[in-house]
C-alpha cells in the first residue's frame, strides 16, 4: 500500500510539472524543457525538448562568426558579426542588419557613463565605456525569420553580445525562458518593449583593417529589462 501511495503521488507531482511548465510556442506533443550550459570557452549546448544543439563561436578583433550546429555536428545556420562595420549577417534570413541602427541606448543610465571619445582621440592606456545598450526580443526574433528555435534564438543573442563572459549560461538561459514565456502567451506588447541589455568596457587598439588608432568595446554583463 506504501508503495502504492508513493506511487501515485510521484505521478501527481510529475503531472503538475507538465501542467505549469511554459511550452514552446512552436509546440511539440512532449516538452522536457531548455536547458543552456557553457561546454568550453567558445561553445555553448542548448537542449531543447531533449534535442542537443550547439552553438560555436569563432573570435577575433575584427568579427564574430557564430554556428549552431545539430548534435551530428552539422551547419543549421549561421551569424556574422563585422565588429568594424557593427553589421550582422544572418543566415537564416539572408539578410544584413545594421545593429547599431537596432540598438537603442538606456538613457537613464547614460549618466553613470565617461564621455567616449572619438576614435582618432582614444589612449591605449585608457578604458573607455558607454550607455548600455537595449534590443528587443521582437527585434531578436527577426534575426532567425521563421527559423525560430530556443538555439537559433540563443545564437542570435550570442551574434549580438559573444560568450566571453564566464556566466553568460545563465542570463541566456533566463532570456530564452522569458521569451517563451511571453510568447507562449502571446504578449505582444511584452515582446516589443522587454528583451536584451548589453554593457560595454571599451578599449584602445591600432587596427589594421581600418588602419588607425579605435575603440573596440567588450561585453562585460547582459541582462534582461
Amino acid at each position: 500500500m506504501k508503495k502504492l501511495k508513493k506511487s501515485i503521488s510521484l505521478l501527481l507531482i510529475i503531472g503538475m510539472l507538465i501542467i505549469n511548465f511554459p511550452m514552446n510556442i512552436f509546440a511539440r506533443s512532449e516538452n522536457e524543457g531548455i536547458n543552456i550550459e557553457l561546454k568550453n570557452s567558445n561553445t555553448l549546448e542548448v537542449v531543447e525538448d531533449g534535442v542537443k544543439s550547439y552553438i560555436e563561436v569563432d573570435e577575433s578583433d575584427d568579427y564574430r562568426n557564430v554556428y549552431v550546429k545539430s548534435e551530428e555536428g552539422n551547419i543549421i545556420g549561421e551569424f556574422r558579426y563585422d565588429k568594424i562595420s557593427g553589421q550582422l549577417y544572418s543566415s537564416f534570413t539572408n539578410k544584413v542588419f545594421e545593429l547599431e541602427n537596432e540598438y537603442k541606448e538606456d538613457s537613464n543610465e547614460m549618466s553613470f557613463y565617461s564621455r567616449t571619445y572619438s576614435s582618432l582621440d582614444c589612449d591605449p592606456n585608457a578604458s573607455y565605456y558607454k550607455a548600455p545598450s537595449r534590443i528587443t526580443y521582437y527585434q531578436l526574433v527577426s534575426y532567425v525569420g521563421n527559423a525560430v528555435s530556443a538555439a537559433n534564438f540563443t545564437a542570435a543573442i550570442v551574434g549580438c553580445v559573444g560568450i566571453t563572459l564566464g556566466q553568460i549560461a545563465a542570463p541566456i538561459l533566463s532570456t530564452v525562458s522569458d521569451w517563451i514565456e511571453a510568447s507562449q502567451n502571446k504578449n505582444e506588447t511584452y515582446l516589443m518593449n522587454h528583451g536584451i541589455k548589453i554593457y560595454y568596457e571599451g578599449y584602445c587598439i591600432f587596427n589594421h583593417r581600418a588602419n588607425r588608432y579605435i575603440v573596440m568595446y567588450d561585453v562585460v554583463d547582459v541582462g534582461r529589462y
